[in-house]
């Protein structure tokens, strides 16, 4: 195309320069060169942007709802590929079972509480993630937990590893509406500022979890000394609901957040069932993996839980939901407890089983006698009911 470019200005060759149709399209050949030329130099200057980032790539937005000097401005709008996989990564590193207990009790007077403790609830609706806890699962973008989520966008607001400490775990399916939460900042936050993160921790957010009443935790005084607010410890009872449908056909709608019961139930005899697990119980044969994680930490793990009240409650429409009052849960407690009435009222295991194995007692032929025995899980031949009926509905504080 040059040499022909050059034929036709130079004049060289007569015919060339006659014909109309050569002289168009050599015209029209410089033309796009020259476009190809000014595009790749602007493409090789925005490659050496000194931002580090490609001039046609989306540019780091200021947040403009944060215009306090003293807090911290986030860069949410943009984040580069290699800055969200650090923070993947650093948000889903492995944890110990017991990361849970970090923080809790120090006394005021130590060096990590220097640090200001604050507290919040937290709603979700469960289905999407892999229960609360943080888990290590390598190269698996979908196992996304409630807990994970919330350290990624805390770190993300305030550009620096946050870990949260919630007041109890829910399993894979699970819903919350009053869960309760504890981080720790070196940052002083004034009321605006509060307000402004949580406007902006629900913005960064999945649409099915949502922050709210976020607070400075108060101090707590125990044994004569000033300790910091424990999202576990402070906690007097929880409140789970789980919700069933006993219509002949259940609406798609509640799929999600209520267990359809395609059986005959009768209602009154499985209210009286589910009274036999009120008061102060060994709940081992309605627990899951307890032996697994004895023999994983090493020690014995009490499972002595008090619970103080059930209701079976009538919603109306062949809808019902049952509240359990209780001090704390062992893992899959209630949902066991719940499977197990359940198996009870279809008349699938005897009432008297379910006894023995709250009490840990054997009755003898005769039923002259009992001797205490100790049963686990595996005595218990029933299964947990579904996960999507059951929702951590409260956590209950002296003053939150």
């Amino acid at each position: 195309i040059l040499v022909v470019m050059c034929n036709v200005f130079l004049g060289k060759q007569a015919t060339l320069y006659r014909n109309p149709t050569t002289v168009f399209y050599s015209f029209t050949s410089l033309i796009v060169i020259l476009l190809i030329n000014v595009s790749s130099s602007f493409v090789l200057v925005g490659r050496n942007h000194p931002s580090g980032q490609h001039w046609l790539s989306e540019r780091r937005l200021p947040f403009h709802h944060f215009h306090h000097s003293n807090f911290a401005k986030p860069r949410l709008a943009f984040i580069s590929k290699k800055s969200k996989t650090n923070g993947n990564a650093l948000n889903e590193r492995k944890q110990e079972i017991d990361n849970d207990q970090n923080s809790e009790d120090e006394d005021i007077t130590s060096e990590k509480s220097q640090n200001v403790r604050y507290r919040a609830r937290v709603a979700y609706d469960g289905t999407k993630y892999s229960g609360w806890q943080v888990q290590s699962v390598p190269n698996n973008p979908n196992h996304r937990t409630v807990q994970g989520e919330l350290q990624k966008v805390l770190s993300r607001r305030f550009q620096k590893p946050v870990s949260i400490v919630g007041a109890g775990r829910t399993d894979s399916g699970v819903h919350a509406r009053g869960q309760a939460i504890q981080f720790d900042l070196s940052t002083h936050l004034n009321e605006n500022n509060i307000k402004e993160l949580e406007y902006s921790l629900n913005r960064m957010l999945e649409k099915d979890i949502r922050v709210w009443d976020v607070n400075v935790a108060p101090l707590e005084e125990r044994d004569g000394a000033n300790y910091r607010w424990s999202a576990m410890k402070s906690a007097n009872k929880k409140l789970y609901s789980y919700r069933f449908c006993t219509n002949h056909a259940m609406s798609p709608t509640m799929r999600y957040t209520r267990v359809h019961i395609d059986v005959p139930l009768d209602i009154d005899r499985m209210a009286g069932i589910l009274k036999h697990f009120e008061g102060t119980h060994d709940f081992r044969a309605f627990s899951g993996a307890i032996e697994a994680n004895e023999k994983k930490r090493g020690t014995n793990i009490s499972t002595i839980k008090t619970v103080y009240k059930v209701d079976l409650v009538e919603e109306g429409h062949g809808l019902y939901r049952i509240d359990f009052y209780l001090k704390g849960a062992l893992y899959k407690m209630v949902r066991n407890m719940v499977g197990s009435s359940l198996e009870v009222c279809k008349g699938r295991m005897e009432e008297q089983r379910l006894i023995d194995l709250l009490h840990q007692k054997s009755s003898c032929a005769d039923n002259s006698a009992t001797t205490a025995i100790v049963f686990s899980r595996k005595d218990n031949r029933t299964k947990p009911a579904p996960p999507e009926g059951l929702t951590l509905e409260w956590v209950y504080y002296d003053n939150f």
